[in-house]
């Protein structure tokens, strides 16, 4: 037992594990799936609230949903909304969409257009390559050009400052003309000769008309919904299938701010083949007010819920859930668990952990050390 915990291999096992407490897109080839059916439900065509401790595995499902959809060349988003905490709305929601945009843009300029031929691309990112054949190029490069103007347009709405007193001035210019004719005959020999002077005079007017109003960063966002709605139809186009929105961590917004983002982005994505994959910690999040007009996602009406809670009612199904996660690690460095593991070890883990994933790994890795 001494022998192997000095050895190289275990060294390595301990930075692999360290690595794996934060969930990372190099992480997706360790992915064990924490509660049965929950991938096959993140991949299908339906809202969903992925709810979770911190450290249950939520980014980790989505981060495999995203590289699955990703390989089959589904168009995909990710945001992480911790970047965005402590930002106010309206400039919250317009930060998250110039970030949707930028990751969609991203997309189409990568994983759309990129040949199934490159497979060390393909197989370094995700691990096997695509059947699907790369999409028209012109499309996608029209599509990116589009999503460029509205990154710049929004950018700037982040940049201005919000009810600002704003003011336009219009002019226009009317020119009015008059026409006079005089004939007159002059008599040359046996010839008459008619000739005719014509007189013009214009007048210039110009009018102007100045508007006052107040700048709305809201009112700009309402108004372009139906631009960003053909955004998608077009991504929809392209791809010939649906296109996924995953929020990670909803949970770092402010409350009152968390069911105005979903309800617009709700509005954006609804019939427009665009799907929202949200990962967020329940007692931390409000999803939805009831109103008139109500605000966000109603759970079951609207969105599903999935649950990646496993505590220790359920002790069975988190033991192995830790236990795939912990072997799945130690294989990628050359070792088995049975090596080094004392029996009773992953019970005393797993209680210890109280269930979660990233206390799991942690506390082995401390353990190791002592």
């Amino acid at each position: 037992m001494s022998s192997v915990l000095n050895e190289p291999a275990m060294a390595k096992l301990c930075t692999v594990v360290e690595e794996a407490t934060r969930s990372s897109e190099e992480g997706v080839k360790y992915f064990v799936e924490p509660v049965g059916g929950s991938l096959r439900r993140v991949l299908s065509r339906r809202h969903h609230i992925i709810f979770g401790r911190r450290g249950s595995g939520k980014s980790s499902l989505l981060r495999k949903a995203a590289a699955d959809l990703t390989v089959d060349r589904a168009p995909i988003a990710w945001v992480d909304m911790e970047p965005f905490k402590g930002h106010s709305y309206p400039d919250l929601l317009l930060s998250v969409l110039i970030a949707t945009f930028v990751a969609f843009k991203k997309w189409l300029e990568g994983a759309a257009i990129a040949s199934a031929n490159k497979k060390s691309f393909w197989n370094r990112l995700f691990g096997r390559i695509p059947k699907k054949a790369a999409f028209n190029r012109e499309r996608c490069a029209d599509l990116v050009n589009r999503l460029v103007l509205q990154i710049t347009d929004l950018k700037e709405q982040l940049l201005a400052a919000d009810s600002a007193d704003l003011k336009i001035k219009t002019g226009a210019t009317k020119t009015a003309e008059s026409e006079a004719e005089v004939s007159t005959k002059i008599g040359v020999s046996a010839n008459e000769l008619a000739a005719k002077v014509k007189s013009k005079d214009s007048d210039n007017k110009t009018a102007e008309v100045e508007e006052q109003f107040k700048r709305s960063k809201i009112e700009f966002l309402r108004r372009h919904i139906m631009d960003y709605h053909a955004l998608f139809d077009e991504l929809a186009s392209i791809s010939g299938g649906d296109a996924f929105l995953f929020l990670d961590d909803l949970y770092h917004i402010r409350k009152e701010n968390q069911p105005q983002v979903v309800d617009y982005l709700h509005s954006v994505a609804k019939g427009h083949k665009l799907w929202l994959k949200v990962g967020t910690i329940r007692h931390r999040t409000v999803w939805y007010i009831h109103g008139n007009p109500p605000i966000g996602v109603k759970l079951g009406d609207d969105a599903e819920e999935i649950d990646l809670d496993l505590t220790l009612e359920k002790y069975a199904l988190a033991k192995e859930f830790l236990s795939k996660i912990l072997s799945n690690l130690t294989a990628s460095v050359g070792l088995n668990t049975d090596d080094f593991l004392t029996p009773g070890a992953v019970d005393r883990l797993v209680l210890a952990s109280g269930g979660v994933a990233r206390d799991f790994l942690s506390i082995f890795r401390r353990s190791v050390d002592i």
